[in-house]
């Protein structure tokens, strides 16, 4: 166990066994930390407990939309796009649009477009804020990134979808 599980498992321990939440970063951690609550109960000769709440991300994500969705705080809420889902409308894009590219790998470049589009958004520059980078001058895969950005942001919003990287501000806003 790594030493910053250790020193925080105390705290994590008793706030599962009251109900929160965990979010972990993915499914590895989610796993490890149930099987350490389930240890530590059982080092308490505890014969029953609660399965505690811990979910990677990506899983606490869709559960918060889907309680979104169960509560009708949003009249006609957008479809939640799964990973998949997104990546196919990356591809799409990616092989109509390649800026003259001939020999690009479609699936390999949509893969690390779909990486860019989440980065832009987790950390706090999302929006539309591609939109300025023609103004810095661009290199050729940063050119080819801004209009697929644009491709896939045009075509979320007429399908009415929403990548998971908007999700969770999304759900936010109805929850207040």
């Amino acid at each position: 166990m790594s030493d910053t599980i250790a020193r925080v498992k105390p705290e994590l321990s008793v706030a599962l066994a009251s109900g929160a939440i965990a979010v972990t970063p993915n499914l590895r951690l989610a796993r490890h930390l149930r099987r350490e609550f389930a240890t530590d109960a059982l080092a308490r000769r505890q014969t029953t407990w609660a399965t505690p709440a811990i979910l990677p991300y990506g899983a606490w994500l869709e559960s918060l939309w889907l309680d979104l969705l169960a509560g009708d705080a949003a009249s006609e809420p957008p479809r939640l796009l799964r990973p998949g889902q997104s990546l196919y409308a990356w591809q799409r894009i990616v092989a109509g649009n390649s800026q003259g590219a001939a020999s690009i790998d479609a699936r390999a470049a949509a893969r690390l477009a779909v990486e860019a589009w989440e980065l832009v958004h987790s950390w706090g520059a999302g929006g539309e804020s591609w939109r300025g980078w023609p103004a810095i001058g661009l290199s050729e895969d940063q050119a080819a990134f801004v209009s697929w950005a644009e491709s896939y942001s045009a075509a979320t919003r007429s399908s009415r979808g929403l990548h998971r990287a908007f999700a969770a501000a999304v759900a936010c806003c109805f929850r207040a």
